[in-house]
């Protein structure tokens, strides 16, 4: 008997689909810095429509800057920075392609008052972390879409069964909404409080039911690589769906993802959502903050004139690490071979993919000798030459990132001899 063969799969997008590659990007500036290419607050592909019209969904683009003002919902788009009101908009119209400038009007007085006028320049919220959760404020738009209630408090897995997006079973993970590696910030803005759990509070909860979804694992990647957001996008008349929003300018992803309907959702939180998407913009600012200008920035500690030189450093870590820890916190490295670090008694160090932050992680330091437990040698009972020593190290660290794990891990090795009572002294290995 024959057996019979399936065809080779063929591409999912045809030959003649659009390419967005080289569409036409949205540009949103702040009118309250020069018109020159270092003010782009914002600038998106516009992919909510063929390349024969292009366009983002306008709320999309309005709720974004809002939250790069500090939560200002009340501010407005116009095509010139003069604060001209521009007509309304409903959230779900497409804005054109073209440049536009966000407006914010004053705390306090009348709009018309702060029309055509010359103001120093509003503050930008720099980062994620920075950023403060604007609990009973989000726009109405992300409370329409329809969550459902779990009948019991079952894991992702079970409680939605296939992935969010493609409907598949196999292979799907849980993915985190708010990042696990966030959990600092979820907790010092009381994220918790939108938990059903009476068994967890503060930073645990992060790794609740209602902070995750289940998504196949592909998708799962292309979503922390902040290729797509998770939006409500209008159906008919006031119907709201949550949306795959794609950013990424990819044939492939956009004919298979963009302005796809999520199978329903369960269990989870509206204001995670939202969450979310701001966490998804923040790395979008680099641009704005990256261009050796100086900003007036909105931090935690109040609003400050930022330097040029120390904006960028508002940047690190942004974008980087996975939203969940499920694939990285079970896998540990392998074996150590002769050269890598090593701790005296062994143990294997397990690779933290989660951690959302760049560069070279603080256990590296400890293990290799340089953060304690170094006693000070007969010789040099002050510890001078000892403390020296360190700061050479640590200037060499520096100048590893950024590198892989990896190659964090080739890059230092322990030997003893020339320091006394077999201190560690830590050893700068060439690059692969």
């Amino acid at each position: 008997m024959v057996i019979v063969l399936k065809a080779p799969v063929t591409r999912p997008v045809s030959d003649d689909y659009p390419n967005f590659t080289l569409s036409p990007r949205l540009v949103v500036r702040h009118p309250g810095y020069t018109d020159d290419g270092t003010n782009e607050l914002l600038s998106l592909v516009a992919t909510d429509r063929g390349l024969d019209a292009p366009g983002v969904q306008y709320g999309l683009v309005h709720t974004a800057c809002a939250i790069f003002a500090g939560n200002r919902f009340d501010g407005w788009l116009s095509k010139t920075r003069d604060a001209t009101i521009r007509g309304a908009i409903a959230p779900q119209d497409l804005l054109p392609v073209d440049t536009y400038y966000f407006h914010v009007p004053p705390d306090a007085g009348a709009v018309e008052a702060f029309a055509n006028t010359t103001l120093t320049p509003y503050p930008i919220v720099p980062n994620f972390h920075e950023w403060t959760f604007p609990h009973a404020r989000t726009p109405p738009t992300w409370q329409a879409p329809l969550i459902g209630e779990p009948v019991a408090p079952l894991p992702a897995k079970h409680r939605d069964g296939t992935c969010r997006v493609t409907n598949h079973r196999e292979p799907t993970e849980s993915a985190h909404i708010i990042p696990a590696s966030e959990k600092d910030w979820f907790a010092r803005n009381c994220m918790d409080n939108y938990s059903l759990s009476c068994l967890k509070r503060g930073q645990e909860v992060v790794n609740g039911d209602e902070n995750v979804i289940l998504l196949r694992e592909d998708v799962h990647t292309q979503w922390d690589r902040m290729c797509f957001s998770l939006v409500p996008k209008l159906i008919d008349g006031d119907t709201w769906a949550w949306t795959v929003h794609v950013h990424k300018p990819s044939q492939e992803l956009h004919a298979l993802y963009h302005n796809l309907q999520l199978q329903p959702l369960t269990g989870v939180r509206h204001e995670y959502l939202f969450a979310r998407f701001a966490w998804d913009f923040f790395p979008l600012l680099q641009g704005f903050l990256q261009r050796m200008k100086q900003r007036r920035l909105k931090l935690r500690s109040g609003v400050q004139d930022v330097l040029g030189l120390d904006c960028k450093d508002f940047c690190e870590g942004q974008g980087h690490g996975r939203s969940s820890p499920s694939r990285s916190t079970s896998r540990k490295s392998p074996k150590r071979k002769h050269g890598d670090i090593a701790e005296e008694g062994g143990g294997e160090l397990e690779d933290d993919a989660d951690s959302a932050i760049s560069g070279i992680p603080p256990e590296v330091y400890w293990k290799a000798g340089v953060g304690g437990g170094d006693t000070d040698s007969e010789d040099d009972p002050s510890g001078k030459n000892r403390r020296k020593r360190q700061a050479d190290v640590e200037a060499e660290l520096a100048d590893l990132q950024p590198i892989s794990r990896k190659r964090q891990k080739c890059a230092l090795r322990e030997t003893d001899g020339e320091e006394k009572r077999g201190r560690t002294r830590v050893q700068r290995l060439p690059d692969y």
